[in-house]
């Protein structure tokens, strides 16, 4: 009897993991596959558009990048999120980045993207450019860019852990350079140090805030 029951409960494990779900499992997947889906509109240029969907995965959170035209979701970065209360109200922050290689004239840097809810009805999305040395930015583009070569030539490979260590990783830099706290805390990005920002022209840091809205 208790070999039965063994047998049982390690096949019931096995069962469970074969099924456990990876980012690999929603590589052009489409609408109504993700938690949540944002369509964001930049407010300096309504024509300007931007929608991707959030998936948790495990004990991970990801973000999908989604083609309007093709109506298909693509993996594109892990999600490092924060909750907490300000002034009486829920906010939770979702970091995820972008690499700016030195191509096109542009500085190496990193592309801070902060996803903000508050109270679950306002939703913003804000991107900030901040400076990074050259040969890391390098690099970590050459990583990041392999782990999408690996899911675009193995449909059933696992990123969805390397993916999340690899955003830590970018989340660390960027943690030092803004001088965030222990723990992190809202105010650590009220009144961050501008000499790690990226420039316009006009000597201001580069800003491109949107408005969000959760779609179906």
């Amino acid at each position: 009897m208790k070999k039965i029951f063994f047998i049982f409960i390690f096949s019931s494990f096995l069962f469970n993991v074969s099924f456990a779900e990876k980012v690999s499992d929603f590589y052009l997947s489409k609408k109504g596959s993700m938690d949540i889906h944002y369509k964001c509109i930049d407010d300096f240029d309504s024509s300007f558009t931007r929608e991707f969907g959030i998936k948790k995965i495990r004990n991970n959170k990801f973000l999908f990048e989604y083609d309007v035209e093709d109506k298909l979701y693509f993996p594109r970065t892990a999600l490092i999120e924060y909750k907490r209360k300000l002034k009486g109200k829920d906010v939770v922050l979702s970091f995820f980045y972008e690499l700016i290689p030195p191509v096109q004239g542009l500085n190496p840097a990193i592309a801070v993207n902060i996803l903000a809810s508050l109270n679950n009805k306002k939703h913003t999305f804000d991107v900030w450019w901040i400076k990074n040395d050259k040969n890391s930015t390098i690099e970590l583009d050459e990583e990041y860019w392999n782990f999408l070569d690996i899911l675009e030539n193995d449909p059933d490979a696992e990123i969805g852990e390397d993916l999340f260590k690899f955003t830590e990783k970018i989340h660390n830099i960027i943690s030092k350079k803004l001088d965030f706290g222990e723990p992190f805390e809202i105010v650590d990005i009220a009144d961050p140090s501008l000499d790690e920002f990226v420039k316009n022209p006009e000597g201001q840091p580069y800003n491109f805030p949107h408005t969000c809205k959760i779609k179906k």
